[in-house]
């Protein structure tokens, strides 16, 4: 199981990608106006602005929360938060319709991850599946020998 920091660096991960889709989306749903053409420059400009900064936070908390948990996990965790804090968004922000089908996606990407999320805690599930290493073969058992400083074969006295 992930530590909780890395847990939520993974979420803030996908609400910083979701914000830098909003931010993108503003800067591109921006009607252009001839009486001040550079209100409307600047606007853009910040909307990508803001779109850059969003996306190098959410790198930098992913990478960091890769240190205490697998990349299964964060990468799961992170797409969980980005799809639905996306969706609302673009529900309250923007009036864009969530549809029946977009619920069920979302809901199985929410069960998806606490499945992995769930199987990725160590137990003695897990242990079963560790695989052992084979026996040593006799080249090898010969090789510890003489590690040991046991006598070579052909260098036996007879």
């Amino acid at each position: 199981m992930p530590d909780v920091s890395s847990t939520w660096l993974a979420v803030l991960s996908g609400a910083c990608g979701a914000c830098a889709a909003i931010s993108g989306r503003c800067s591109g749903s921006l009607g252009f106006s001839e009486e001040k053409p550079w209100d409307h420059i600047l606007a853009r400009a910040a909307f990508y602005l803001a779109l850059l900064m969003f996306n190098a936070g959410g790198m930098a908390c992913y990478v960091r929360s890769l240190q205490g948990a697998s990349s299964i996990s964060v990468t799961s965790l992170s797409l969980m938060a980005n799809t639905t804090i996306s969706g609302v968004a673009g529900h309250c922000l923007f009036s864009e319709q969530l549809s029946l089908r977009w619920l069920a996606g979302a809901v199985c990407i929410i069960l998806g991850v606490l499945c992995i999320q769930c199987s990725s805690a160590p137990g003695p599930s897990t242990q079963l599946l560790t695989p052992t290493p084979p026996p040593p073969t006799s080249q090898q058992q010969q090789v510890q020998q003489q590690e040991q400083g046991a006598v070579h074969p052909h260098l036996k006295e007879t």
